[in-house]
């Protein structure tokens, strides 16, 4: 009873602390999102966000594909969800074709749309690459640093655009001292693959391994498979939930090696405020099958200001939490972080 009430205080603090934080830069760094349907020329439409309308193409952002860069030579027509056309059809200009004879006329045309449509590609794999540190020299000196790699790939299936397969490698690290102690040592890495069974349902495994000092681990891995589900897909708004079992070892510099499977219960959200403005969280509760007392929960949000096109500015809140850690280690440690972002 204790451990769960050091969990919800630890949950409602983090929640009061992050809704604290959206509220505060939410007013000042978001605007009016512009929610658009896009026509191509070949048939297709894309739902998404409004980011830039230039003078040779539309910027759209979608939840399943990141962000668009479509000619407007590929488009129909853009409205709003509204009904406001935006890009009347048949309004966007296109280069003719050079003279061909008539046979040949027909199938240029078809292929210079088809090839024109493809120019704007979802892109497949995505960089996100972020460090910053802490620095404080006074009363009590500290100087921490930390860095974090992510590298995604997604490839929708070719007997049905709308699933996809993906995969997630996530390396973090950390290092530094305060007054002279070390105080962060740690390096965790982990690789998430999953796979459309459906277009709302999907079955996914993680690997993950690494080692933390200060909290006394050696080394620590773990495996485990899932199913997920798809609760929310909008172009502004993501929803997974999953479960599964994950067979977790560490191996300790003091007190007793731990291995058990725990059952997992998951969630990801990815929301999408404003153009420059977007916010994630993932939460991991996983629990002891052996014993239901014991469980470890890992907290990771952030929050995300897009600077220029592939700069931007993060406010991160990450927590790990077990009820059986090593001797002289605390069960909490919360992480307050800013850093400078890269996407690529």
């Amino acid at each position: 009873m204790r451990c769960r009430n050091t969990l919800d205080l630890i949950l409602g603090n983090w929640c009061v602390l992050l809704l604290g934080s959206v509220l505060l830069l939410c007013p000042v760094l978001s605007r009016a999102a512009t929610p658009v349907v896009a026509q191509l020329r070949n048939g297709d439409r894309i739902t998404g966000e409004l980011v830039t309308l230039e003078t040779n193409h539309v910027v759209i952002a979608t939840g399943w594909a990141g962000t668009l860069a479509i000619p407007l030579s590929a488009l129909g027509g853009v409205q709003t969800t509204s009904g406001e056309k935006l890009i009347p059809m048949n309004a966007v200009a296109t280069t003719p074709a050079p003279a061909k004879p008539d046979g040949a006329k027909t199938g240029a045309t078809k292929s210079g749309v088809a090839s024109t449509a493809k120019s704007a590609p979802t892109k497949k794999l995505l960089t996100d690459l972020q460090f910053g540190s802490n620095l404080n020299f006074g009363a009590k000196d500290q100087e921490i640093l930390y860095g974090r790699l992510k590298l995604s790939y997604t490839q929708p299936y070719e007997s049905n655009p709308k699933e996809f397969f993906r995969s997630l490698l996530d390396v973090s690290a950390d290092y530094g001292e305060t007054e002279n102690v070390e105080s962060a040592n740690r390096l965790l890495g982990s690789w998430k693959t999953d796979f459309d069974h459906s277009t709302n349902t999907y079955v996914y495994n993680v690997l993950s391994s690494g080692y933390d000092q200060v909290r006394k681990i050696n080394l620590q891995y773990g495996a485990g498979p899932g199913v997920g589900y798809h609760a929310f897909q909008f172009s502004m708004f993501q929803l997974d939930l999953e479960s599964g079992l994950d067979y977790q070892v560490q191996d300790r510099s003091i007190g007793d090696d731990t291995s058990s499977v725990y059952a997992r219960l998951g969630d990801s959200i990815t929301w999408k405020i404003s153009p420059r403005v977007s916010f994630t969280k993932k939460l991991e509760y996983y629990f002891n099958l052996e014993d239901s007392e014991r469980f470890r929960l890992r907290l990771d949000s952030n929050l995300r200001f897009q600077l220029i096109d592939n700069l931007s500015l993060n406010l991160s809140v990450v927590d790990f939490f077990d009820t059986d850690p090593a001797p002289k280690v605390d069960k909490n440690e919360l992480q307050i972080r800013t850093s400078i972002g890269l996407k690529f």
